[in-house]
């Protein structure tokens, strides 16, 4: 897995931030995606064949402003069960 952070602009509002996050996970092999309007950051988690470019293109086309991306390994971090607190010793 990947994962993808994508400068975006034109996302000022929520309803925006709504329809890019509508949009984005339409994309076949998007896992999750996350907001970050402060920083006008999309990061996204996707299976490794998701190509960048074509989540720029479906950005694009749904009228938001797309800068540069960065595309990172992501390694899902280990849920804890629930007990696993009281197990001694890990």
């Amino acid at each position: 897995m990947n994962k993808i952070v994508i400068e975006v602009r034109g996302m000022h509002k929520e309803v925006a931030a709504d329809s890019l996050r509508s949009v984005l996970t339409k994309i076949e092999g998007v896992r999750e995606v996350e907001l970050d309007n402060p920083n006008k950051q999309a990061i996204i988690i996707a299976e490794d064949d998701v190509d960048p470019k074509k989540i720029k293109e479906a950005m694009a086309v749904s009228d938001f402003s797309v800068g540069e991306y960065t595309v990172e390994p992501y390694t899902p971090k280990k849920k804890k069960g629930f007990f696993s607190f009281f197990r001694k010793g890990k």
